[in-house]
């Protein structure tokens, strides 16, 4: 019995049998301390905890979504957000307060483009 666990761990597990001599070589080019290849894990490992993140905020089935418009003064972002709810040209001037209201989103999809 012993020695299949010592065989097991010799391999690297059960699980990481195939893919131990690339974690070898991996864990070597880590202690050499090359940042160039620090640099691609870690940003390697930026974008996939990213993509997971963002999988889990889509899986969410929220009915309400805010959204946040940002920009310089007299960017235009009070224009735009007469022009979402009401699809008229208005002449604006700069906000002093915060303005809100609910956009209800036409979810016709054209198929076929």
């Amino acid at each position: 019995m012993a020695s299949a666990d010592s065989r097991r761990m010799a391999n690297g597990g059960s699980v990481g049998g195939a893919f131990q001599p690339h974690l070898d070589s991996l864990r070597q080019e880590l202690q050499q301390g090359d940042p160039t290849l620090l640099s691609a894990v870690a940003a390697l490992l930026a974008v996939l905890l990213t993509l997971v993140f963002w999988k889990f905020i889509r899986s969410r089935r929220s009915s309400q979504r805010a959204v946040l418009l940002v920009g310089l003064c007299d960017s235009g972002k009070t224009l735009l957000f007469v022009r979402l709810l009401t699809g008229l040209y208005r002449d604006t001037q700069t906000s002093i307060t915060d303005s809100s209201a609910v956009y209800r989103v036409n979810n016709t999809r054209v198929r076929g483009l």
